[in-house]
C-alpha cells in the first residue's frame, strides 16, 4: 500500500483516502459510460468502415477532398481564422488576431480597435477539444495566457447569449440546399447551492463533476471549499466542450425547414466547406429560426462529430451507426469534389503533416 503524505495527521489521511476514492470512482465512471471511453476504442469499427471507403475511392486520404478550403478537409491541423473571416459580421463575434509573442499593450490596442472589452475568450488558431480555450476577464489573466501560449491565437468577445448549440450541417457539392443531421444543446458544468454543502461536495454528487475535480482543484484553489447559498447557481466551466464537463443533450427535435434555410445561408459564406459542425451561440430559439442573434464561434470540418451521440441516453451501438453513416456522407462528398478537381491527400505528405501536428499539439499542452 502506498505511504501516506509526510504530515501524518487525521486530516492528511482523510484527504489521501478521499483522493484515492475520487480516482477509483473516476475510473468506474469512464468504464461504465462509453462517452468517456478513449477515442481509439470508440472509433475502431469506424476505422474499418473508413478503410472500406478508401478502397472504393482508391485513395487512403480521400477525406481531404470533403472540404477543399480546409487543411486535410478539417481532419486535423486546420486553422480557425480563415473560416471565421469569411462570415458576415452579423454571424460572428468580434475577433482579434494577435501575433505570437505579443504584449499586453498590443492586446489593448487590438481590443480598442474592435471596441472589445473583457471578458473575452482566447483560443489557439489551431486546436481541438477545448485545448487552451480560456475565458479571460482581466489583464492579469491575459498576461498568464500570453506567458503560456506561444503559438498563433485569436481572441473573441465573450458572447452573453444564453443558448450554445452545435449544429452539424452537410451539403452535396451539386446541390444548393444542405441537411442538418445533428444538433446538440450544451449544458455547462455547474452546481446549485443548498446552503449546506461546499462546491467540492456538490461536484461529488455529479459524475461529470467528479471527472473535472482534478482540474478544478488547481483552478479554484480554496474557493472549491466555499458553501454556496441555497438556490445559488455556480457556473464552474464557461467553455462548452465535452472534455471540460459540458453535457451534450440531443437537440435533433429542433431541426426543421426554417433552420435548414438559415444554415444554407450561413454555409453560402463558407466557401469550400461542405461538411462539419457549426458551434454557435444564439439569444433564443425564435431568433435562431429567424436567422437573427446568431454568432458562429467556430467551424469544425471532417473531424467534427454529430454531437448528439454523446447524449447520455445514446447507446454505443447507435453512436457507431451514426458515425458510420456520416463517414459514408464524407465519402460521397469527397468523391463529388474530387470529380470537380479537388485533390486527394498523398499518404506520405499526410503522414508528415500529422507528425508536425502531433508535435505542435504537444508543444501547446495537448
Amino acid at each position: 500500500m502506498p505511504s501516506l503524505p509526510a504530515s501524518n495527521t487525521v486530516q492528511s489521511a482523510s484527504s489521501y483516502v478521499q483522493s484515492a476514492s475520487i480516482k477509483w470512482r473516476s475510473k468506474f465512471i469512464r468504464l461504465r459510460q462509453w462517452e468517456f471511453w478513449p477515442t481509439q476504442v470508440v472509433y475502431f469499427p469506424v476505422l474499418v468502415y473508413y478503410l472500406y471507403c478508401a478502397i472504393k475511392a482508391r485513395a487512403l486520404v480521400f477525406v481531404s477532398a470533403v472540404n477543399p478550403s480546409m487543411e486535410m478537409g478539417g481532419l486535423f491541423g486546420e486553422t480557425k481564422s480563415p473560416m471565421l473571416k469569411e462570415l458576415p459580421d452579423n454571424f460572428k463575434p468580434k475577433t482579434i488576431y494577435p501575433e505570437p509573442n505579443c504584449t499586453i499593450a498590443d492586446i489593448h490596442q487590438l481590443l480598442a480597435a474592435q471596441g472589445m472589452t473583457y471578458p473575452v475568450v482566447a483560443k489557439p488558431d489551431i486546436g481541438e477539444r477545448g485545448l487552451l480555450v480560456e475565458k479571460i476577464s482581466s489583464d492579469a489573466e491575459m498576461q498568464m495566457y500570453l506567458d503560456r501560449v506561444k503559438v498563433r491565437f485569436l481572441v473573441q468577445e465573450f458572447i452573453q447569449f444564453p443558448l450554445e448549440l452545435g449544429v452539424f450541417y452537410y451539403r452535396h457539392p451539386d446541390e444548393e440546399k444542405g441537411t442538418i443531421s445533428s444538433i446538440i444543446i450544451k449544458e455547462f458544468l455547474s452546481v446549485a447551492g443548498d446552503g449546506v454543502n461546499n462546491l467540492e461536495q456538490l461536484l461529488l454528487q455529479n459524475d461529470r463533476g467528479v471527472l473535472q475535480l482534478p482540474k478544478l482543484y488547481k483552478r479554484l484553489g480554496n474557493e472549491i471549499y466555499r458553501v454556496p447559498t441555497k438556490g445559488e447557481y455556480v457556473l464552474l466551466e464557461p467553455i462548452g466542450n465535452h472534455s471540460r464537463g459540458t453535457k451534450f443533450v440531443n437537440g435533433n427535435h429542433l431541426i426543421n425547414e426554417e433552420l435548414m434555410r438559415v444554415f444554407d445561408r450561413i454555409n453560402s459564406h463558407s466557401k469550400g466547406v461542405y461538411y462539419g459542425r457549426y458551434d454557435i451561440k444564439c439569444s433564443s430559439l425564435e431568433a435562431l429560426y429567424r436567422g437573427e442573434d446568431i454568432r458562429v464561434m467556430e467551424i469544425n470540418g471532417a473531424a467534427a462529430e454529430p454531437g448528439h451521440i454523446y447524449d447520455p441516453n445514446c447507446s454505443i451501438f447507435t453512436a457507431w451507426r451514426v458515425l458510420i453513416q456520416h463517414w459514408g456522407i464524407v465519402y460521397q462528398i469527397a468523391r463529388a469534389n474530387h470529380r470537380k478537381g479537388a485533390p486527394y491527400g498523398k499518404v506520405f505528405e499526410t503522414y508528415r503533416k500529422f507528425k508536425r501536428y502531433l508535435k505542435y499539439y504537444d508543444e501547446v499542452g495537448g
